[in-house]
């Protein structure tokens, strides 16, 4: 999920624009602009749901929550580059393509595979 949209902001990618779109969208004080950027999410049912048939431990809503986390990971990392730069006093470089996103990798990877820690509910198919 992180790979694709990472290498949109290659420098050479043709889907560098699309991308700083995208980004934009995602933070537009427009209505209109965000709601049509907010429905498109629901294009990522069926990815939630096969995860949580991978990791039968976590509820429906336990997904969706690292899903939306891990969509942040996804959403700035291209773009918030400079505060990072900042933070770590020029030792982290996210404009490292490889190493941000293996990073970036390695940190949504731990979020998925972390015990749940709220109670799984029965679902309506379960009941």
């Amino acid at each position: 999920m992180l790979a694709p949209l990472a290498r949109w902001r290659l420098p050479d990618s043709p889907r560098r624009p699309a991308l700083q779109f995208l980004c934009r969208a995602l933070t537009a004080t427009d209505a209109g602009i965000r709601e049509t950027a907010d429905a498109g999410v629901a294009h990522f049912r069926p990815v939630v749901q096969a995860l949580q048939r991978a990791l039968p431990y976590l509820s429906y809503e336990d997904m969706c929550w690292r899903f939306h986390f891990m969509m942040s990971i996804e959403h700035m990392n291209p773009w918030d580059v400079d505060r990072l730069l900042v933070l770590s006093d020029g030792r982290c470089r996210a404009d490292d393509f490889e190493e941000s996103l293996e990073r970036a990798l390695d940190f949504a990877e731990a979020g998925f595979l972390a015990p749940a820690r709220f109670p799984r509910l029965p679902s309506n198919a379960e009941a």
